[in-house]
């Protein structure tokens, strides 16, 4: 009898098998299912397999193996068919027919057959893998963004997340980490998470998916979140190096949510996230979310997306703050002061400031102050009025700059300035990573012939450290320590005298700011500081107001 390749059977297992939805645990199910009636069709005794699929993609994946008999219609066994198929990855197929008698037209079928299945089998593993890759990292094995959302939203809308919580995780330093310890060392450190966790969490409802980098967003019972949190806070690591292994600590900074009953996946996302901004923004690096954080997380995206255009259409307006000297109250000075003006309402410079230094954002806003600044130099000096020194704020994010120095020097030089009439003021409180960077673009401005001033001296803890290694010309004593030592005991007094003493005898000028009373002028004339900066004398000033003062010298004389 002519053996058909294409038996009924064949076509009913090939149709079944070309199914979009299938997956890789659906192969020996199918093959189990219809098997039997295409044996019976090969008049076949009995039909066997073993089978091995290895995770294609490493973390992703859990593979395949197995073997056992598809069809035993109990007759004789005098011949054996075998096929097996191998893949480059190790994987392999092998299929084995009995047969009462030898026949090699029902062998050249069967190995038909088997090489279809092979095929067949093939296709439905690397749809398989596609299907794993939509949805989980291939790094560490844990879910992505997508397979996070195709897991926890149905859960969520059916109530099924009721005493869970959220969790927003970022590891700290961690691009600091890759740069000094090896970008494998760096992946060692996330598969790690992704294995402690799990550990931590079993079988208990835990679930965490990397969002990219080093942040990921994870899921578990509430009563769990305190060993989580130890976890986190005690995680050391052994890393390979060239000169041999070591531990480390690694830091975590976290935003925490609990799941009410009617949170949904939204809300699991957004609340922790908004959290994490919230420990970004120093609040801590363990924040639990409250209610005020949504607000605040939405102020920052409308800051982030307005600005640019606010730049464009020169939203941004400079203010000028006078810098008095108070032995023949005269104008020796001005600091340049950014304020946001929109539809007529100025938005305070905290409600947007520190957003731009967190985002990367505000060396865009500090050059916009550069060369506003320098075209009003060129207006007063082309208007015949003298101008005085105007100070530049400088964010320590602006440090990460390329050419920094040489770009302000450029914007200054395109309207024809002085280089002296210009001062940068750069603040104190620098990490001990950023300090090299601060001294060389101090070096460098001063190179261009820039004066240089350190803001909000006597905040920080390393003020004798900045007087002997930065080569300041000024120093501004910060409002706070003038406030504590002028409103305070003698000794105080007198450490504030000494400070200024010490300061005059390295040749470096000192001023001092947020001044309020006649008292603070007095005392500081007395003690050798003696150009001020504050309400006392005045406000930071818009242009207009500001060209008063300025075109007359003996402004603050007459007014006493």
């Amino acid at each position: 009898m002519k053996k058909q390749i294409m038996s009924e059977s064949l076509k009913k297992l090939i149709c079944a098998m070309s199914a979009p939805e299938n997956c890789r645990e659906d192969v020996m199910r199918l093959l189990a299912e219809y098997t039997p009636a295409i044996a019976e069709d090969l008049e076949l005794t009995s039909m066997s397999y073993e089978v091995s699929v290895p995770a294609t993609f490493g973390a992703v994946g859990s593979g395949m193996k197995g073997s056992g008999v598809m069809f035993d219609n109990g007759g004789s066994r005098a011949v054996e068919y075998k096929s097996r198929f191998e893949t480059r990855n190790g994987g392999y197929l092998e299929l084995i027919g009995t047969s009462a008698a030898e026949d090699p037209e029902q062998e050249d079928t069967f190995k038909t057959v088997c090489g279809l299945t092979f095929s067949l089998c093939g296709k439905i593993n690397s749809v398989s893998d596609l299907l794993m890759l939509s949805v989980t990292d291939s790094l560490t094995g844990a879910m992505n963004m997508n397979g996070f959302r195709k897991t926890l939203a149905p859960q969520a809308g059916r109530g099924l997340l009721r005493g869970h919580a959220s969790v927003f995780l970022n590891i700290k330093n961690f691009k600091y980490i890759n740069q000094k310890t090896g970008m494998v060392n760096g992946d060692m450190i996330l598969k790690e998470l992704v294995v402690r966790f799990r550990e931590l969490c079993g079988d208990n409802e835990g679930y965490i998916a990397r969002l990219g980098a080093d942040n990921f967003v994870l899921a578990l019972k509430k009563e769990q979140v305190p060993e989580l949190t130890a976890m986190l806070r005690s995680f050391r690591v052994e890393l390979k190096g060239a000169e041999g292994d070591a531990e480390i600590k690694v830091y975590f900074r976290c935003g925490l949510y609990y799941m009410t009953d009617e949170s949904t996946f939204e809300d699991l996302m957004n609340c922790c996230t908004c959290a994490y901004a919230a420990a970004r923004g120093g609040k801590g690096d363990f924040v639990r979310y409250e209610p005020y954080m949504t607000e605040d997380e939405h102020h920052t995206k409308k800051v982030l997306v307005t600005f640019p255009e606010a730049i464009k259409s020169r939203e941004f307006q400079v203010y000028y703050q006078p810098k008095v000297r108070c032995s023949d109250k005269k104008m020796v000075g001005a600091e340049a002061l950014c304020r946001w003006v929109k539809d007529g309402r100025i938005i305070p410079p905290m409600d947007f400031i520190p957003i731009l230094e967190r985002f990367g954002n505000i060396s865009h806003l500090d050059l916009y102050v550069v060369e506003t600044v320098a075209r009003d130099l060129r207006e007063w000096l082309d208007k015949g009025i003298t101008p005085v020194r105007t100070s530049l704020n400088i964010s320590r994010r602006d440090l990460a700059i390329t050419n920094l120095a040489n770009k302000i020097s450029e914007i200054v030089d395109k309207y024809e300035i002085p280089h002296e009439l210009i001062e940068i003021e750069l603040t104190e409180t620098y990490t001990t990573e950023e300090f090299p960077m601060l001294l060389r673009l101090i070096n460098e401005l001063k190179g261009f012939g820039f004066r240089i001033s350190i803001d909000d001296f006597g905040s920080g803890y390393s003020t004798l450290t900045m007087l002997k290694s930065i080569r300041a010309d000024i120093i501004k004593l910060d409002r706070a320590f003038i406030k504590d030592m002028t409103e305070s005991s003698s000794e105080d007094r007198i450490i504030l005298k000494h400070v200024v003493h010490m300061v005059n005898e390295l040749d470096i000028d000192v001023i001092a700011e947020g001044i309020e009373t006649s008292d603070q002028v007095g005392f500081l004339n007395g003690i050798g500081c003696d150009v001020v900066q504050g309400y006392y004398y005045d406000k930071p000033l818009p242009r207009a107001e500001f060209d008063e003062r300025l075109a007359d010298p003996e402004w603050y004389a007459k007014r006493g």
